[in-house]
C-alpha cells in the first residue's frame, strides 16, 4: 500500500506575537490553503508587506483584524 504525502505542520508564532512570516504561516492562521492566500493577497483581501531585498512576505495579525472590522462596519452601514 502506498503512503500519502502529509503536509509538514507549520508552527504559528506565540498568540501575543503580531507577525506572521511567510505564506505558510498566513495560510495556517487563516485556516486556508497557500493558493487561497495568494489569491486573496492579489485581490487585496489580505494585507502583506516585504522587507527590502527579501522575497518573504510578512503579515501583521492586527492589520488583518483592522481590515475585518472596517469591512464589517461597511457591511452594517448598508
Amino acid at each position: 500500500m502506498m503512503e500519502t504525502a502529509r503536509a509538514k505542520p507549520v508552527a504559528l508564532p506565540a498568540p501575543d506575537c503580531d507577525l506572521l512570516t511567510g505564506i505558510e504561516q498566513v495560510a495556517q492562521w487563516y485556516g486556508i490553503t497557500e493558493g487561497q492566500v495568494r489569491a486573496r493577497i492579489a485581490h487585496g483581501e489580505i494585507v502583506v508587506f516585504k522587507i527590502a531585498g527579501r522575497n518573504t512576505i510578512y503579515a501583521l495579525k492586527s492589520d488583518q483584524n483592522d481590515l475585518w472590522k472596517k469591512q464589517a462596519e461597511t457591511y452594517r452601514a448598508i
